[in-house]
């Protein structure tokens, strides 16, 4: 059976607690603090333009403005550092997002949704 994009949906797995993106007991504070440190760090290190220079291209001026890539690079370190932080502290019969599985919705899964038939 062939499945497309909309057939896969964000389904807890066996045992596990449900998870909504409307459930206000859970904050996920990883993507704005990420978002804030590398730009902030990225422009302060690594901008290379008329009104400021960074410290690396004031030091390396060969290095060019590496403001995008470094951000790029620093807010991946930082939110992916912040999950595994919180994976490893999280209690063992907590709820995280590592405990969600992509699985197929099966037709008949959908049927009982929306109430159709399928034929």
């Amino acid at each position: 059976m062939a499945t497309s994009d909309k057939d896969v949906q964000l389904q807890p797995a066996p045992g596990a607690l449900s998870f909504t993106a409307l459930d206000t007991r859970h904050t996920n504070w990883a993507g704005p603090v990420a978002m804030l440190a590398g730009m902030g760090l990225s422009m302060w290190l690594f901008s290379n333009q008329t009104e400021y220079v960074g410290l690396v291209p004031a030091y390396v001026p060969s290095a060019g403005d590496l403001t995008f890539e470094a951000g790029f690079l620093i807010t991946a370190v930082v939110y992916l550092g912040w999950h595994g932080i919180e994976r490893m502290l999280a209690p063992a019969g907590g709820r995280s997002v590592a405990s969600l599985s992509l699985r197929p919705v099966t037709a008949s899964a959908k049927s009982r949704r929306s109430g159709e038939i399928c034929g």
